[in-house]
């Protein structure tokens, strides 16, 4: 092996090395068995934990969950997709533990981004380590968002494909692009791809212009055609996620609403308010370069200040009289304060957008250096970033996209949208300095280019330090809840924490500054540079990353378990009976994923649950909870005769404390029951106001569309007929009925017609919808075995589709990676 080519690898093998151990300096406790849980992430334990039985039990995807709003499609809850053979990339990808693997995959994947523009490998490494850092990632990652970064992790990699297409190595490069694009759908979170397409379309206009400029229409096909073919692979290795998620979105609340009498939920996608409601406010945007401009997040309390002194005690002993411990309610009564300190645009916080200082001041740089499309390119992505992110505090730009950009108005909180200038950001700036390096510049344009990104940054930052006054009023939304004493102790922390922060940016700036006039000026050798631009980088982020998720925050937890058992669940779990409801009234129910650990719960915690289950619990469960509370003191267990909706979704325990033994609802109806009476109706306006007047447990309210399913049946009463549940599975339901004349058996399982088959004594049959969102089957006289096998053909169709694009693009880089391989021997 001769020196030039050690030399190489050294060269381009020591920065994955550095990436790898900086993950874990940061995660210590990593290595000692230690693992990070956030709130999504026990959110997410909590959710998939009927699923993962399953799993163990049987050796499938259950594709079906009881467990969150009395039964849902587990697409988006948890399911794993295997016939996508990429996976086995990301399991190579990401190797050892989360959540140090995702920082690995990010800093690798913009190195490859960096090195794919002909940066040097050592100046690759630091924007590597600038985008791995970004603070956001941190935030995230502190509050359990895993998908979020696994997913923009991998943006590096599919940019860089669609770079290196453009520049020559076209079957590389769509290669490249198709495997990240894999990888990026498959980590699950179609928000943070959707955001990365907005990235590469920019860039593919710019390279369009270009095009039409120089008249190369020919190679731009070809470009185009190859990243198409790509890009189709990548979803189609994804299309049994893919299918059954679009699937569902039909009958979730991301889609159009049958009721038509209630405008709140007519249209289809989601409401421009919630999709607004988080938006960053402009003022918000100088948390770039100085994260605490509007006091941080709840994730930072600050506990040197006089406010956070006087308030802490107090607030700690009031949530232990709740019976939480010394720790957790220490961790609560943080959060509490920091929220306090936050005063932007949003409800609340878990942190800043902060990209970094340095970052800030090399991008503003970049913007003087860098020329050409990739100046105007990463330009744009940037300010439309910022703007967006804006969200309903610049209404117009914002609703122009909800209205006619595809998709768009399926994602809510718009602050995500700075994930873009995440990755923009630092892309410039170190762009900037590699033409910088390579003396791509004038040196009396450099000059003023130095002073005017110093002053825009640097200088702000002092002017913010001297004047604090000049960036607002100090006041928060929640100021008003507290005594005045104590909003005047909290403006002050808020003053104080704007003042050393922006103190802080203008010295890293400055020291930046400082070391390219060193360089510039041979004072300096430019290993040393590359060294300080390192360590200036890295110091810059990694302080106020641990102001939100460091190594503390890492705890040794049971594997499966997001939420300990309490004394109701205890006493619940005693009851063996395979398949019935809890109702939480000790927790926000619709809001709560802890039910969900344990038991199969009325409410819980998803974003896309079935929308005629949330119509159900809008226009008449409420009826039912509010009778509860106005009640249960002086009508006792009786309270629960008067709860129709909750029992016929066979609730049989509600909890109403945590630390007490629940109500037993013997009123609850089962797992079945026969009516023989029929309400008839035209439309879903009429069946949910029908559901407003009927006893379910003697007649059932029926759309007219499936009169012709009950045709041919004599429903006649029968006191002797039963019906028992004889099996439970997620995803296969067995029950056996007897009875003298035809009945109309209805279940207490909630109805969804993509997958769910029924059959009666083996031999397949039409199942309808019942009471807005239960399952009914018409069943003749006599003995019968009934069965629903969840078998959804979005699920199998989608799998070969899958295996086979999935080979397909493995081969193409494999082959791709061969030809440069041969090329260069």
């Amino acid at each position: 092996m001769n020196n030039s080519l050690i030399k190489k690898i050294l060269n381009y093998g020591l920065p994955v090395i550095i990436f790898i151990f900086i993950s874990y300096a940061y995660f210590p406790g990593l290595l000692e068995g230690k693992s990070l849980m956030g709130h999504d992430t026990k959110v997410a334990t909590a959710k998939s934990s009927e699923i993962e039985k399953f799993r163990k039990e049987y050796g499938e995807e259950p594709l079906w969950t009881n467990a969150v709003f009395s039964g849902m499609p587990a697409y988006f809850i948890s399911t794993r997709y295997t016939a996508n053979l990429t996976r086995f990339v990301n399991r190579i990808v990401e190797f050892g533990k989360r959540p140090s693997s995702y920082l690995i995959i990010a800093m690798l994947s913009f190195y490859i981004l960096l090195i794919s523009f002909g940066v040097n490998p050592w100046l690759s490494m630091i924007g590597a380590l600038a985008f791995g850092f970004t603070t956001n990632t941190f935030v995230l990652l502190q509050a359990g968002h895993m998908s979020k970064v696994h997913t923009y992790a991998y943006m590096g990699g599919f940019v860089a494909g669609f770079i290196l297409t453009f520049r020559g190595k076209r079957i590389l490069g769509a290669a490249m692009a198709g495997i990240f694009l894999s990888l990026m759908i498959l980590s699950g979170h179609p928000q943070m791809t959707y955001y990365t397409g907005i990235i590469v379309l920019i860039y593919g206009i710019f390279e369009l212009v270009e095009t039409i400029k120089n008249k190369t229409y020919a190679s731009f096909l070809k470009n185009v055609g190859l990243l198409l073919v790509v890009v189709l692979l990548a979803f189609g290795s994804n299309f049994s996620r893919l299918y059954t998620q679009y699937e569902y979105l039909k009958y979730s609340t991301r889609g159009k609403s049958e009721l038509t009498k209630d405008e709140s939920v007519a249209t289809g996608g989601l409401d421009k308010d919630y999709i607004l409601s988080w938006s960053n406010s402009i003022a918000e945007t100088f948390a770039l370069m100085i994260p605490d401009f509007r006091g941080g997040g709840s994730a930072d309390y600050k506990p040197e200040s006089e406010f956070t002194k006087k308030v802490l005690p107090g607030l700690k002993q009031q949530i232990m009289q709740s019976g939480t411990s010394a720790k957790e309610a220490q961790h609560d009564a943080e959060r509490q304060i920091g929220a306090f300190f936050y005063w932007g645009g949003k409800p609340s916080t878990d942190g800043p957008m902060y990209h970094g200082a340095v970052i800030c001041f090399l991008f503003i740089l970049g913007l003087f250096l860098v020329k050409g499309k990739y100046k105007w390119w990463l330009l744009v992505a940037t300010a439309l970033s910022i703007m967006l992110s804006w969200g309903k505090y610049f209404p117009f730009l914002s609703h122009l996209f909800i209205d006619y950009l595809p998709m768009y108005d399926k994602f809510r909180d718009a602050t995500m949208l700075m994930v873009i200038a995440q990755f923009t950001m630092p892309l410039m700036a170190l762009l900037g300095i590699n033409a910088l390096i390579k003396g791509e510049y004038d040196k009396q344009k450099l000059k003023k280019a130095m002073y005017w990104s110093f002053g825009l940054t640097g200088g702000l930052a002092l002017v913010f330090a001297i004047i604090p006054s000049i960036a607002g009023n100090y006041t928060g939304i929640y100021d008003d809840k507290l005594p005045a004493s104590l909003v005047e102790l909290l403006r002050s922390g808020r003053v104080h924490a704007l003042r050393s922060d922006s103190f802080r940016a203008f010295m890293f700036i400055a020291i930046a500054f400082i070391g390219i006039w060193a360089w510039m000026n041979k004072k300096l050798k430019i290993g040393y540079f590359l060294a300080l631009l390192a360590v200036l980088v890295v110091a810059d982020l990694w302080f106020v990353d641990q102001r939100y998720l460091s190594n503390k925050d890492l705890v040794r937890y049971k594997p499966g378990v997001g939420y300990e058992q309490t004394y109701a669940d205890k006493a619940i779990l005693k009851d063996k009976d395979p398949d019935f409801k809890v109702l939480n009234l000790s927790v926000s129910t619709f809001n709560d994923a802890s039910t969900s650990n344990y038991h199969f719960s009325i409410g819980g915690y998803d974003a896309a649950k079935m929308r005629r289950y949330q119509e159900l619990i809008e226009h008449r469960m409420y009826d039912d909870l509010q009778y509860i509370a106005k009640n249960i003191r002086t009508e006792q267990l009786d309270v629960f005769k008067h709860t129709p909706i909750l029992n016929m979704l066979n609730t049989k325990y509600v909890i109403l404390s945590p630390q007490s033994a629940p109500a037993y609802n013997k009123y609850a109806y089962g797992y079945a029951w026969f009516v023989t009476k029929i309400d008839m109706v035209p439309d879903a306006d009429a069946e949910i106001q029908s559901m407003k007047n009927i006893r379910p447990d003697q007649e059932a309210v029926v759309n007219e569309t499936y009169s012709d399913a009950l045709g041919g049946y004599d429903f006649v009463k029968d006191t002797t007929a039963t019906i028992t549940l004889e099996e439970y599975r997620a995803n296969y339901l067995k029950y056996k009925s007897t009875s003298k004349t035809d009945q109309l058996a209805v279940f207490s399982e909630i109805y969804y017609p993509k997958g769910w088959d029924a059959f009666v004594d083996g031999q397949p049959v039409d199942h309808i919808n019942a009471d807005y969102v239960l399952r009914a089957l018409p069943v003749h006289a006599g003995e019968h075995v009934i069965e629903f096998k969840f078998e959804p053909k979005s699920y199998s169709v989608g799998n070969k589709v899958s295996l086979a694009s999935s080979l397909l693009l493995i081969l193409l880089l494999l082959g791709a990676i061969g030809k440069e391989l041969f090329k260069k021997n």
